[in-house]
This record gives C-alpha cells, sequence and structure tokens, in this order.
C-alpha cells in the first residue's frame, strides 16, 4: 500500500487506506528485512520518504473539501503517531501540522 502511495495521492480509497496503515505500522517499513521470497517490496522505507508522501498527500488534498477533509484528518492523526514510532521526524511532522492550524474546517485545526 505504501509503495502504491507513491505512485498516485489522488486515488482516495487506497490513499486513505495507505496512511491508515503507515500511521500504524509506520515503524515495520523501515525496519523491515527481506526474506528473499518477497523481491517485489524492494528495499525498507526511510523515514524520509514516509514523511515525502504524507507532505504529498497533504498538498494534493490540502484545500478541496468534501473527502478529502477526511484524507487530511487521517494524515494528520497518522502523523502524530509516526512523531513518536520514528526517530529523527518531530520537527517535519510539527511542521506539516502547523500547515493546517488555519484550515478551513474546524475539526483539522
Amino acid at each position: 500500500s505504501f509503495f502504491l502511495m507513491t505512485e498516485n495521492t489522488n486515488q482516495v480509497g487506497l490513499i486513505q487506506l495507505g496512511i491508515w496503515l503507515v500511521g500504524e505500522f509506520g515503524e515495520m517499513l523501515i525496519n523491515y528485512e527481506s526474506t528473499g521470497q518477497d523481491e517485489e517490496f524492494g528495499e525498507p522505507a526511510t523515514a524520509e520518504q514516509i514523511m515525502d508522501i504524507y507532505d504529498k498527500t497533504l498538498e494534493n488534498h490540502s484545500r478541496k473539501g468534501g473527502r478529502s477533509d477526511t484524507i487530511i484528518s487521517w494524515a494528520l492523526t497518522a502523523l502524530s503517531k509516526l512523531s513518536i514510532r520514528l526517530t529523527g521526524v518531530e520537527q517535519r511532522v510539527k511542521d506539516m501540522l502547523d500547515k493546517f492550524t488555519d484550515h478551513m474546517n474546524v475539526e483539522i485545526q
């Protein structure tokens, strides 16, 4: 799901699922060790790659309203979780969260 998210951040269902999964299990993407039988997954993700996809997703959905507001809410919640689970991302997460303090949807603020 994470690797598919990197290709297209506009498929709403995929993005909702992906941001939730990565928020819950993001540390596993980084600590992943290949057993040789799962070559399709490639190398483990980095914290930077995870932050990049959240940044891109939030940027693509920032002021669209509707289902995009749900994606933003889920992404911000996931980022809060990731700030605890991943090392070295705290400031970047804070910067991303700060962009939404004046969002038109009060629930996102």
